[in-house]
């Protein structure tokens, strides 16, 4: 979400279909839900500066995980592979000297 969505979101001058929007991303994104809660409870002060500190946290929690955790299994399989190729070969040169 932008900021401008959620200052307009808060400040209810946001249209229909972009409040149910926001409503959507905020029952996935718990991060984006406890703000505008936070937000809803204790009025609007310091908005601007709220807002450029969750932006920071959302950049830094996606921003290396994502790639990792893209990356993770893809990994885990190739080692996993080339394990039973190996353990394969073994039993085959075995076998074979045998």
């Amino acid at each position: 979400m932008t900021s401008s969505t959620i200052r307009t979101y808060l400040d209810g001058s946001l249209g229909m279909a972009g409040r149910l929007r926001v409503e959507e991303h905020t029952r996935k994104c718990e991060l984006c839900a406890e703000a505008l809660q936070g937000y809803k409870s204790r009025g609007q002060s310091d908005l601007h500066s709220d807002l450029e500190f969750l932006s920071r946290r959302v950049r830094r929690k996606y921003s290396g995980t994502r790639l990792f955790m893209g990356w993770r299994l893809p990994i885990l399989v190739l080692l996993v592979l080339i394990t039973s190729i190996l353990i394969l070969l073994g039993i085959f040169y075995i076998m074979q000297s045998g």
